[in-house]
């Protein structure tokens, strides 16, 4: 109670705006008001406060900061917030809303009214919105001289900004955080506030999820991605995203948005290397599967078949298709990504062949029947469902996991980097060379390789 004293005495604006408790008993459905309790009040309080002091520090510390800034609002709807309080019986006279304090003791008024919540939603639709901003403009709604989002960096990125910020200063590194955000904090304030989002988990199951996004401005969701998010350097790396990755952590040939990773193999194949191949007359042909984060989860089972393989999408074209069928008997892939990509049209194609069209491909698939078409008839089965359908691109998904005593259909040679244990790509290499990983993987660690995505590459030929 002396915490919200202090703010009502500070003349804040404190707008109880109430939520709804949906309950549903029996089949039937029940919708309440929720009152907040004194303990979610005391915690805002205390968010608020820190958010304030860190505001402060970072502010006459004269250091770049990102701030949550809320001006006033307008005097036309200021206006107009007036005239309706007055319409609905609560007269005004002609007192002027220019400070906190006046919307704030026209709540007061109101306790216990029937018109409150009313009132506080008109309000609320009164004031301007809050945005992010690296000058330090004050926020009304709070009458806080300084004010920045610090509490919630997990899940905003402006929080993040601040702690970075705060941490550089603490460490007596003031003077490089000026040198790195002085030049674009504007933009990545304005970035903030134009993609303004919100997520909620809509379904979990297991370690999976969904989770719904929304955002403030009409930008597409690959453009929020970029202004709230790092590049998804893989975790075993133990560091945080440099600028250094944004140009390296990326094939030459890729395309299209949508991957959490590289598909790192592809690391290696600079424009001297594409270059000598295709003067080589080696035909070389893309495919696009985006990775999910399920590749980096390791194998915690003692059994793999206790272990879930998440859906990877991934597309393909018609000509390729063709090329590849052509091809069969020397086909060299890049990366694990391109190994299950490849294999998995096999399944996909023998979908065409009994069922009438392609399909999904379910994680143990290859290991749950035995299967007599050739690779050939596959292909030819996707390729005549595609020419009939008039479809030049197929995109799907496939959940397939590959580990010893999987029949390889297409591939013949793989190039790819070394894995850490306990991964479905060891699996995956040992499946390639039957077994084998174990001589090869000595001779990497003898010979001072260096493994995972940023390290050395290998070429393997299936046995």
């Amino acid at each position: 109670d002396k915490i919200l004293l202090l703010r009502d005495e500070k003349g804040s604006v404190d707008l109880d705006v109430q939520e709804s408790k949906v309950s549903v008993v029996d089949g039937k459905i029940s919708v309440e008001s929720r009152l907040g309790l004194q303990s979610e009040r005391l915690i805002e309080q205390f968010m608020i406060s820190a958010n304030v002091a860190v505001a402060e520090f970072v502010f006459y510390s004269e250091m770049p900061g990102i701030y949550r800034v809320h001006l006033p609002p307008s005097a036309e709807k200021s206006e107009n917030f007036l005239a309706f309080i007055n319409a609905v019986g609560i007269k005004q006279g002609k007192n002027k809303l220019k400070y906190p304090k006046d919307y704030q003791r026209i709540l007061n008024s109101l306790e216990g009214n029937s018109l409150s919540p009313v009132v506080n939603q008109v309000m609320l639709k009164s004031m301007q919105k809050a945005e992010y901003s690296a000058q330090n403009q004050g926020h009304f709604g709070l009458n806080e001289q300084c004010y920045c989002h610090f509490t919630s960096p997990i899940r905003r990125y402006p929080d993040l900004i601040v702690h970075r910020i705060l941490k550089g200063i603490l460490d007596g590194d003031g003077l490089n955080v000026a040198e790195k955000y002085s030049k674009n904090i504007g933009e990545i304030a304005q970035n903030c506030s134009l993609c303004e989002r919100k997520a909620d988990l809509i379904e979990r199951d297991g370690e999976t999820s969904i989770v719904e996004f929304s955002w403030r401005d009409g930008s597409p969701f690959s453009k929020v991605l970029e202004v709230c998010g790092n590049i998804p350097i893989p975790p075993y790396l133990n560091r945080d995203t440099e600028d250094i990755d944004l140009e390296r952590y990326q094939t030459l040939y890729a395309r299209y948005r949508g991957s959490v990773a590289a598909p790192t193999a592809g690391l290696h194949f600079t424009d001297n290397v594409l270059k000598s191949l295709k003067d080589k007359n080696i035909d070389i042909q893309t495919v696009c599967l985006h990775v999910g984060a399920g590749t980096f989860l390791p194998v915690k089972s003692s059994l793999v078949a206790e272990h879930a393989m998440h859906r990877e999408p991934f597309v393909v074209t018609l000509n390729f298709l063709k090329k590849l069928r052509d091809s069969l008997g020397r086909v060299i892939a890049v990366g694990t990504t391109s190994v299950r990509t490849l294999e998995s049209l096999y399944y996909i194609g023998v979908s065409c062949i009994e069922d009438g069209q392609p399909a999904d491909v379910d994680q143990w698939a290859p290991y749950s029947r035995t299967y007599e078409h050739t690779m050939a008839q596959a292909l030819q089965a996707l390729i005549s469902y595609m020419d009939d359908n008039e479809m030049q691109i197929l995109q799907i998904g496939t959940r397939i996991i590959i580990v010893p005593g999987y029949e390889f259909k297409v591939v013949d040679v793989l190039v790819t980097n070394f894995h850490q244990p306990q991964s479905t790509l060891l699996l995956l290499i040992s499946a390639f060379v039957k077994g084998d990983w174990h001589n090869i993987y000595d001779f990497a660690l003898t010979h001072d390789f260096r493994f995972l995505s940023y390290g050395d590459s290998s070429v393997l030929f299936r046995r």
